[in-house]
């Protein structure tokens, strides 16, 4: 039986991997500003050791200003050493510790109830939307999901082992380092874990003592980055409390009646309190986890949700197995873990968020997982049947994850790729090239597909600029669309332009410009670049 269910582990395995790299550096059909960010500050890792912006070996990443952690660019600094830089490499890592997160939860799970059960897990987890989704991206959260789980797999099999023990809060600590919701849940954890299974923990309390020492060292970088000036920007930026709308009638009303004996109650955080009870709920809803709510189009396939509509019933059937579970303290710690795990999604604005809420994930495959063993246990018509429904939805996402979701790729940042392969072929022609600030970043994208070594990023006005290069600022952050003064700014000379389809719309009736070329986006339907030369007169 130990054999079968070992092979079987392995095929689960291989299945997930081929599910996870299969066509990889083509679907999603574009790297996203963040993947292309994160690939090219691996890339100048890996090359001079140092970011995009000449720091050496940062222990924060500046980017786009959202100081991003280290944890996934220096992991695919290595993968990019060891094979090359390439779209495909660059999401290589979370594709691969996506695939290992399979055998992670097999062990877990298998721990604290049962082989069978770790084995329907860690297959639910090879198919799962939501795996899938963020895996096939250069997310830092999936590293941080593999890295958390395999801490906590760790602490579970450390009650028998003192070097796991050991080991056990390092690992489950150094997963702050990948993805910001860890450096709140992760401590939940640990506090959550010492509760539950004091009694077990004392008989190697010094082994995990020595592992919070050593975690201490770790963290070091951390704690400096914390007290720094940029330690809280990126919460910041996300936080519920940059959402001023929330509050703004709570604002006003206080204006007005801020002589009355009452104004007390006119307290701008109530809106704020309920929001977030409101976002930590979403959590939970229907339209969330099955019918694809998440406001973020690269969070879920399109129409599609991070579970099988299929697995409704399974989901609400497990956790009432769950609840009347013997299994006390495997019981106790996974209803922590559930109710813990959205919170800092909660905390945070464009709630719900599958991203943020990932850690979610593993407690909610267990209550499908524990509802199929039961369904199926000696009973071969029922196994049958849910395998049957299982491919078909199966089959239903692959469908709409490579031939539907696909069309909608301009989120991902799609024709950035195209446009820069015809700007550079032409580039020879022109002594000053100024690119599009509607959307994205143009910058990076610039020096992702050109693979320059960073240089002093220069400014001019409102544009940063690379030798010939300007980029316009985008419109999120406070840029504008490009105008005749901007362009007269920067030369009186012909150069070449490249303007979003709003831009062009200002620009076509110009004499001065002149059409050479377009980027259409991935359906062919829409202009995405129109590039042209610019003669003033």
């Amino acid at each position: 039986m130990r054999n079968k269910i070992n092979y079987l582990l392995v095929v689960i395995f291989l299945l997930g991997l081929f599910l996870r790299v299969v066509a990889l550096d083509t679907y999603p059909a574009a790297l996203s500003w963040d993947e292309v960010a994160i690939g090219y500050n691996a890339f100048s890792i890996a090359q001079k050791g140092i970011d995009e912006y000449q720091i050496s070996h940062p222990s924060l990443f500046r980017s786009f200003d959202d100081y991003k952690l280290p944890g996934y660019v220096y992991t695919d600094s290595v993968f990019i050493k060891l094979f090359e830089f390439s779209d495909f490499v660059v999401r290589l890592p979370s594709a691969i510790f996506g695939a290992l997160l399979i055998i992670v939860i097999f062990f877990l799970f298998k721990k604290l109830f049962n082989e069978k059960i770790g084995i329907i897990s860690s297959f639910l987890i090879a198919i799962s939307p939501w795996s899938l989704q963020f895996s096939r991206g250069a997310f830092e959260a999936n590293l941080g999901l593999f890295v958390t789980l395999l801490g906590i797999t760790l602490l579970f099999y450390g009650f028998k082992n003192k070097f796991l023990s050991f080991i056990s809060i390092p690992v489950l600590f150094s997963s702050l380092y990948f993805y910001y919701s860890q450096r709140l849940i992760v401590p939940l954890i640990i506090i959550g874990f010492f509760i539950l299974f004091w009694k077990r923990i004392k008989i190697n309390l010094k082994q995990y003592l020595l592992g919070f020492l050593l975690a201490i060292i770790i963290l070091i970088p951390i704690v400096v980055q914390i007290l720094g000036p940029y330690g809280f920007k990126r919460v910041n930026e996300v936080s519920i409390t940059a959402d001023k709308s929330v509050s703004i009638g709570y604002i006003l009303a206080r204006e007005k009646n801020s002589d009355s004996s009452y104004s007390f109650l006119i307290n701008r955080r109530i809106p704020y309190v309920f929001e977030v009870v409101h976002n930590y709920f979403q959590h939970f809803s229907f339209g969330f986890l099955f019918f694809g709510d998440d406001p973020n189009p690269r969070h879920r396939s399109y129409a599609h949700g991070l579970f099988y509509v299929l697995e409704i019933p399974l989901l609400i059937y497990g956790f009432f197995l769950l609840l009347t579970s013997k299994e006390r303290e495997g019981k106790l710690f996974i209803l922590f873990w559930i109710l813990i795990a959205p919170i800092a999604s909660a905390l945070s604005k464009e709630a719900p968020h599958g991203l943020r809420s990932l850690l979610l994930l593993p407690p909610l495959i267990l209550l499908v997982a524990l509802s199929i063993e039961k369904l199926t246990r000696n009973r071969r018509r029922t196994t049958f049947l849910l395998a049957f429904f299982y491919l078909l939805f199966f089959i239903n996402y692959v469908i709409s994850y490579y031939f539907v979701y696909p069309i909608s790729s301009i989120s991902w940042g799609y024709g950035y790729k195209q446009m820069y392969q015809k700007v550079f072929s032409i580039e020879k022609n022109y002594k000053n090239i100024i690119v599009t600030g509607e959307y994205w970043k143009p910058r990076i994208y610039y020096q992702y597909y050109k693979k320059s070594l960073p240089e002093k990023i220069g400014k001019k006005n409102e544009f940063e600029y690379l030798g010939k290069y300007y980029f316009a600022t985008t419109l999120w952050d406070g840029g504008s669309l490009l105008d005749t003064n901007q362009i007269d700014n920067i030369s009186k000379d012909k150069l070449l332009l490249v303007l979003s389809e709003k831009e062009y719309e200002r620009f076509k009736d110009f004499p001065s410009f002149k059409k050479t070329d377009k980027v259409m986006d991935y359906s062919g339907r829409k202009t995405v670049f129109v590039i042209g030369e610019w003669k003033p007169y």
